[in-house]
């Protein structure tokens, strides 16, 4: 067990034009792989952020266009944002 501290998240907001953080809806947390199997079996809401790092045998712009011939189930994506970067892609925003 221990204690850990993310600078990004010093003051914990869920959307960028959220004016005040409520901590009691939303909150990061660092828990080991049993305590993330429970909450995986509760009513508790996850969001999943990703990175990379090239290893010099692919491109910023060949993994762009990888992710970009992948077939997206729109129907799935809950995330208002995120349905609007599909649809700006796909040529449907107007």
């Amino acid at each position: 067990m221990g204690t850990g501290s993310i600078p990004d998240y010093a003051y914990v907001k869920k959307n960028p034009f959220d004016v005040a953080a409520d901590s009691d809806k939303f909150s990061i947390a660092f828990v080991f792989p049993e305590a993330f199997e429970e909450l995986l079996e509760s009513d508790v809401e996850q969001e999943l952020c990703y990175s990379y790092r090239l290893n010099g045998h692919i491109t910023d712009n060949l993994l762009k266009d990888l992710i970009a011939e992948m077939d997206i189930d729109e129907a799935m994506v809950q995330n208002c944002y995120m349905s609007e970067i599909i649809d700006e892609v796909e040529g449907k925003a107007g």
